[in-house]
């Protein structure tokens, strides 16, 4: 169990790709989908869905170290990206959820091909999905087994 207090919200240092860059928040493109991950309250437990980009602060996300893993830290809501329950099952969705330190709040970054990467569970071990590679606003983001599509790999780019 890492401390809450390792979970403080400032500007990150991550790798973006083959770089190492500094700056407060990205947003994480879906390759098949060219959508973002949002979420679409400030409420433990809210969805964490793809969105055709806007800007809003619901569609940043904070990646705050922890060891050799990172939080996900939404800019609007303050509360991390959330696999419910510390389940291992394909198909769950994701949530947001007040940081508690544990393993279903931590992702580490994979490889994927190009600038995108795969956003994989401490945890569970599965990987950021769309959901059924949808290209529909609102679609869920899900875990999933690893199979390399497009719908599992995210781009993070500098907001």
């Amino acid at each position: 169990m890492i401390s809450v207090s390792a979970l403080a919200v400032v500007p990150a240092v991550v790798a973006n790709a083959a770089t190492a860059t500094a700056v407060s928040s990205y947003r994480l493109v879906n390759r098949s989908s060219g959508k973002v991950m949002a979420v679409g309250s400030g409420y433990d437990g809210a969805a964490v869905v793809q969105q055709a980009w806007t800007g809003a602060d619901t569609q940043k996300w904070w990646l705050a170290p922890v060891g050799d893993s990172y939080a996900l830290v939404n800019v609007s809501s303050g509360k991390s990206l959330d696999v419910p329950h510390l389940s291992t099952t394909p198909g769950t969705a994701l949530i947001q959820w007040s940081a508690t330190g544990g393993a279903n709040q931590l992702w580490t970054l994979g490889s994927a091909s190009g600038s995108y990467r795969t956003l994989v569970s401490v945890n569970s071990g599965l990987v950021a999905d769309v959901s059924g590679a949808s290209a529909a606003d609102g679609a869920s983001v899900i875990q999933w087994t690893g199979h390399g599509g497009a719908n599992q790999q995210w781009q993070l780019v500098a907001t």
